[in-house]
């Protein structure tokens, strides 16, 4: 087990010194280690810089203040690496090194700094509104600024030149402050806001330019709340709805990443501070059962364990199954529960009770959590990929004998191996179960043949489907997706590449169609995002490159005919489509950067510019005849909705 070197709270962090110059530390971070801290400090004014690099998992990189107050935030996804830049003054700092992968990655930080010899004149720069905007009546919008000072700041609405009213007499100098325009004020294409010193009135800055004030228009796009004002962005995540309301998790720059909800009226809120302070629940996982959202979170003293919020919206620590002592999200005792699933009538999970490592849990209707079975007797393994199939909950596990393979647990609560695909210690690691046709198809790697197409009968019975790419090596069968009585996936057959295929209800295996035709792979459906496919109306709608127009959007028909159906990126560079989603019958998705949609006569289009700065992210979630997803207008990813009205 690696040493972590780094603390695991600002408390506790690694003291790196005084920074002059350059320096370079490695450590590893994930899994039940969610966080490393370094302190540093600065003798002068500084102009400061921080990078994290070779990421094997996703991380992000966070530099404090003395009090803990995040400065900024690098949030890239995947293995990305992470920046930062800042102008600072002397003084004490953090380093905060926070995974958002429960895969483990080593890392490595780099920090350097450069004096600055002098300390420009108190200034104070108007950045937002800064003219040629236009905000509505009813919206929420980040004022921002550029300032020097210490001292708070004073905003003010000028209309036509003339003073209008007084938007804040005072809110602390940190460059952001949060105005919900008000209904009662004029239309207007005349308006500028100044910021003032409250302490100097004369020190200020007005807008450069005039902005617009407009009436409230009928519902459509809007930015549901600015959870992290300015840049940063909450990074909304893991929407579900439940109870009336939709749950996911965000940071809102004070509370650390923790469990929110918008009510039936649109409103979002912090449910609780399950992490208090600066540091992060990291609620994750959610999932209903018996009147309940079940998630995983940490709240520092049990470490990361089960949680829920009842029906009257209350969010409580369900089982504390790892109570080892120590507590906080480091110091053990956190037993990480995930991959929650319902079957027969109870919520099984896979945790780690510190004894027997990650084993197979239940959640009865009582609300108790036991052990189910002792699979793997040492600490490693654990059940991943639960499915429910004919009456029984599927999944693979180590046993620490016939390496990763193919169990289940059926309905009289009996654990069992299925099958020993690859004979002996060596694994055929069972993944992408999905229920077809009465029978429960996965991706496995047998010793002889690679890693093919592999189905459990109703009768229990496993077995190769098809051995698409001959010999020893693989076709990679992924994305499988069911429509028309068709299982529809992506693999490779060793000549075209990665491209559609589908099992048909007899069970035969056939290529749909060699949509970049020859060696070339077209990698239908190939996004990290699961909704990467989609039935709509009587078609399956997914992504794919034909090799001239880049990856746009393509659907299969009832006939079972693979057709380009638009090109919304014309040339070769990648359209980055996914996130499909039905709402008010249409089909709508992301283009990474746009909302479109697919209408009922199969017509695409864009639905709404979010603007040129702009990204559609991910996770579009219906709830209450709207449509809710994470996005970002030239700033951080924030959460929206969109009501086709």
């Amino acid at each position: 087990m690696s040493v972590d070197r780094a603390g695991n709270n600002r408390n506790k962090a690694k003291s790196i010194g005084s920074i002059s110059g350059s320096k370079t530390l490695g450590d590893r971070i994930g899994g039940a280690d969610k966080h490393d801290f370094y302190r540093f400090t600065l003798n002068n004014s500084s102009s400061f810089k921080s990078s994290l690099n070779g990421l094997k998992a996703n991380a992000d990189l966070h530099l404090l203040n003395q009090a803990g107050q995040v400065l900024q935030k690098s949030t890239r996804k995947g293995k990305s690496s992470e920046s930062i830049a800042a102008t600072l003054g002397a003084g004490t700092y953090f380093i905060r090194v926070q995974s958002r992968d429960r895969k483990a990655t080593k890392y490595k930080l780099s920090l350097s700094s450069v004096p600055i010899s002098s300390i420009p004149t108190s200034s104070i720069t108007v950045i937002n509104p800064n003219g040629g905007n236009s905000l509505t009546k009813g919206n929420g919008y980040s004022l921002s600024w550029n300032d020097n000072i210490d001292e708070n700041v004073r905003i003010d609405l000028f209309k036509g030149g003339i003073y209008s009213s007084n938007i804040t007499p005072s809110t602390p100098s940190n460059g952001s402050y949060y105005w919900t325009v008000p209904t009662p004020i004029a239309n207007g294409s005349d308006y500028q806001i100044r910021i003032s010193s409250t302490s100097n009135p004369s020190l200020g800055d007005y807008s450069d330019t005039t902005f617009s004030i407009a009436p409230v228009p009928t519902p459509a796009l809007a930015l549901v709340r600015d959870i992290y004002p300015g840049i940063v962005g909450s990074d909304p995540d893991g929407f579900t709805v439940f109870n009336n309301a939709l749950y996911f998790q965000a940071d809102d720059g004070t509370s650390g990443n923790e469990l929110w909800r918008v009510d039936g009226s649109g409103t979002a809120a912090l449910v609780r501070d399950i992490f208090p302070g600066i540091g992060s629940s990291n609620p994750e996982g959610f999932t209903v059962f018996n009147n309940a959202l079940y998630f995983q979170a940490n709240d520092f003293s049990n470490g990361t364990e089960l949680w829920r919020v009842d029906s009257s919206g209350t969010a409580a620590l369900v089982s504390n199954i790892n109570p080892a002592p120590g507590g906080g999200p480091f110091a053990g005792g956190s037993s990480a529960p995930h991959g929650f699933t319902v079957f027969n009538n109870a919520l099984y999970f896979t945790a780690n009770d510190g004894t027997n490592g990650f084993e197979l849990w239940k959640l009865d209707n009582s609300g108790t959590a036991a052990l189910v079975g002792v699979i793997n007797p040492s600490i490693f393994g654990g059940p991943n990929s639960l499915t429910v199939f004919n009456n029984a909950l599927y999944f693979q596990v180590d046993d620490g004998t016939t390496g990763i393979e193919l169990w289940k647990l059926d309905s009289s609560g009996t654990v069992a191996q299925v099958s020993d695909i690859n004979p002996g210690f060596l694994s055929s690691d069972p993944f992408n179960f999905t229920v077809f046709n009465n029978a429960l198809y996965f991706a496995a790697s047998d010793r002889t043949n690679g890693r093919e197409l592999w189905r459990v009968d109703s009768l229990g019975g496993v077995a190769r489907v098809s051995d698409i790419n001959p010999g020893s090596d693989s076709s990679y069968p992924n994305r499988f997706s069911v429509f028309n009585n068709d299982l529809y996936f992506y693999a490779s057959d060793g000549t075209t590449g990665f491209e559609l295929w589908k099992v048909d209800s007899s069970g035969a295996v056939a290529l749909v169609k060699d949509i970049n035709p020859g060696s070339g792979s077209s990698n239908p459906f190939a996004f990290t995002d699961p909704n990467n496919a989609l039935v709509f109306n009587n078609a399956l709608y997914f992504s794919a490159k034909d090799g001239t127009n880049g990856t746009e959007l393509w659907k299969v028909d009832s006939s079972g005919t693979a057709a380009l159906v638009r090109v919304v990126n014309p040339g070769s560079d990648r359209s980055d489509l996914g996130h499909f989603t039905v709402f008010n019958n249409s089909l709508y998705f992301s283009t990474g950067l746009e909302l479109w949609k697919v209408d009922s006569s199969g017509t695409a289009a864009r639905v709404s510019n979010i603007n040129s700065r702009g990204r559609v992210e991910e996770d579009f979630t219906e709830f209450n005849n709207a449509l809710y997803f994470q996005a970002s207008r030239g700033g951080g990813r924030e959460l929206w909705r969109f009501s086709d009205i």
